[in-house]
C-alpha cells in the first residue's frame, strides 16, 4: 500500500511539473500578452500569462505536499530548461535532458534510463508519455475567482483532449497577485481526487547540468540497474 501511494504521488507531481512547464491549450494565441482589462478573467489570458512567466524563468524550485490515504508526502522539484530533479524521502528522479536516474532510497537501487523523447512508454519515459498525450486541453471561457488559504486565486479547470489520460480534469489554482501556482487537483477516472499543494515556488539561479545528474559514488552498496 505504501509503495502504491508513493508511486501515485510521484507520478502526480511529475504530471504537475510537466503541466506547469509545457502546458498547451487548444486555441491559445501566441503573443497575446496581458490582454485587455476586461479580459482578465478569461482562461486563455490567465494561462498565457502563467505560461509566459514560467518560460522566462532561468530556473525554479517548487515545494509540494500531498495528503493521500492519511499519509503526508512532501518533496521538492527543481527545474532548469530540459533538466529536472524531483526528491522526497522515498524516491528521487534526476534528469539532465539526456539520461534519467530513478533512485529508490528504501532498497538503495538506482535505475538508469536514456531520456529518449521518441519513446512514449510511461515507465521508460514519463516526460515523453505525458507530453505526447497531452496535446491540449479544453476549458471554459471564463476562469472562476476564488480564495484559498487567504490567497486570491483563479481556478482554471482543464479537460484533457486525449481521453487516454488517467484523469478527467485538472483544476489549477493560480495566485492572482503573482501568477504563481498554488494548488492543483486531479480528478481521476475512478472519481477519486488527488490534490497537490504548492508549498513553495521561487525563481532560482541556474544550477548547471551536474546538479541534475545522480552521483552513484555517494551511495555505498548501491544496486545499479542500467537499462540504457
Amino acid at each position: 500500500m505504501k509503495r502504491r501511494i508513493i508511486n501515485i504521488a510521484f507520478l502526480a507531481v511529475l504530471t504537475l511539473f510537466l503541466t506547469l512547464s509545457g502546458i498547451e491549450l487548444r486555441g491559445q494565441s501566441k503573443g497575446k500578452g496581458k490582454g485587455n482589462q476586461g479580459d482578465k478573467d478569461k482562461t486563455e489570458v490567465i494561462i498565457s500569462q502563467f505560461s509566459t512567466k514560467l518560460m522566462t524563468l532561468p530556473a525554479f524550485e517548487m515545494g509540494f505536499s500531498i495528503m493521500m490515504d492519511g499519509q503526508s508526502i512532501v518533496g521538492t522539484v527543481q527545474a532548469e530548461k530540459d533538466s529536472y530533479r524531483l526528491e522526497n524521502k522515498e524516491m528521487d528522479l534526476f534528469c539532465d535532458g539526456q539520461t534519467k536516474w530513478i533512485h529508490n532510497r528504501g532498497n538503495n537501487e538506482v535505475i538508469i534510463l536514456k531520456n529518449d523523447l521518441t519513446q512514449v512508454d510511461l515507465v521508460e519515459n514519463p516526460m515523453a508519455f505525458f507530453t505526447s498525450l497531452s496535446k491540449g486541453y479544453t476549458y471554459a471561457d471564463k476562469a472562476k475567482s476564488s480564495n484559498y488559504n487567504n490567497i486570491p486565486v483563479w481556478v482554471v479547470d482543464l479537460f484533457p483532449i486525449n481521453k487516454r489520460q488517467g484523469y478527467t480534469k485538472i483544476s489549477l489554482l493560480i495566485d492572482k497577485r503573482n501568477e504563481a501556482p498554488v494548488r492543483i487537483v486531479y480528478v481521476m477516472k475512478n472519481g477519486e481526487s488527488l490534490a497537490v499543494n504548492i508549498t513553495k515556488f521561487a525563481e532560482q539561479k541556474p544550477w548547471g547540468k551536474d546538479h541534475f545528474k545522480f552521483d552513484s559514488g555517494k551511495h555505498k552498496g548501491l544496486r545499479i540497474n542500467d537499462m540504457r
